[in-house]
């Protein structure tokens, strides 16, 4: 925000110093009088304008340049930080820089119309000596002086305007000197704090990095006995692989050979159940006679024991 209002303030002197210049240079040149007879009145205003002329021109730049110096606002100080205040001192260097140049620009311009002002009284003179020859056009040449009169009038109040507003200047200046000196001040104090500021912190960044090398240094021991660790753990566990393989192995050779005793004890088992069964039918085909017999038997004997109690 304050360096846009500064921006505002230069652009606003500028309009100012350049309304100025073209004032000065609308400003018109005196009109051509002819001769006319001078009288006492007329020298002694005009002994005393040549007298003025000079302590106005240099009231008019000292004006100036005041007007210019006090149209610009400065925040207040206190809210700034360091980079504000050098960017601050390097636009009231520039500003200075840029005032002088105008002191010297109106320097010139009022050495400009002094030499104006003295042809101006030279013109007088011939006419006062060319109205004791030309008579008759006197009227013309009492319109012509009163209109010169009027001129420097507007002139003389001009440059009393000057001077006050270069007396105005001179104050504003003097304020931007107190201001730029206590601009200094600041700047060597803040100065002061952020150089130990800085060291402090260094002294901690040296502290932390101290820190942080023995801590890396802890780190990468443990690191390394994490990775020694990890190395045996994967060597345990690839020689583990390596037994379960085998184990596995071993495995699958044992059950191939129970699988071949199992077909072999099956085949047994069938063979023998075979046997067996056919064992049973003879078994049972000899019961049968067995049974067969004894009942013949029985009958035999029932008919025997029948015929011995008849």
């Amino acid at each position: 925000q304050y360096e846009k209002h500064a921006i505002k303030m230069t652009m606003q002197c500028q309009s100012k110093a350049e309304t100025r210049e073209k004032s000065t240079q609308m400003t018109p040149p005196p009109p051509s009088l002819p001769p006319m007879t001078t009288t006492a009145t007329d020298k002694d205003s005009q002994h005393k304008e040549q007298k003025k002329s000079p302590l106005r021109e240099d009231k008019y730049v000292q004006t100036t340049t005041r007007e210019s110096l006090s149209s610009e606002t400065v925040p207040s100080t206190s809210s700034f930080s360091l980079l504000d205040a050098n960017t601050i001192i390097e636009q009231l260097k520039k500003e200075l820089s840029t005032k002088n140049d105008e002191v010297l620009q109106f320097t010139k311009e009022n050495e400009f119309l002094e030499e104006s002002i003295k042809t101006v009284q030279q013109e007088n003179i011939n006419l006062k000596l060319e109205v004791d020859r030309k008579k008759k056009k006197k009227k013309r040449c009492k319109q012509s002086v009163e209109d010169e009169k009027i001129y420097i009038s507007h002139l003389c109040k001009h440059m009393d305007q000057m001077s006050k507003e270069q007396l105005v200047d001179k104050k504003n200046a003097q304020q931007y000197l107190r201001m730029y000196e206590e601009c200094n001040e600041k700047l060597k104090f803040l100065l002061q704090q952020q150089t130990q500021s800085t060291s402090q912190q260094i002294a901690n960044l040296q502290k932390f990095l101290v820190g942080s090398e023995t801590q890396c240094s802890e780190w990468k021991h443990k690191y390394q006995q994490c990775h020694n660790q990890l190395v045996q753990h994967r060597n345990e566990q690839a020689l583990y692989q390596r037994q379960v393989d085998q184990y596995f192995q071993d495995y699958k050779v044992q059950i191939e050979h129970f699988r071949t005793l199992m077909q072999e004890n099956l085949r047994h088992y069938n063979q023998s159940l075979a046997s067996i069964q056919h064992e049973n039918e003879l078994l049972k085909t000899e019961h049968a006679n067995l049974l067969h017999e004894l009942g013949s038997t029985q009958t035999s004997h029932l008919d025997n024991h029948a015929s011995l109690l008849i």
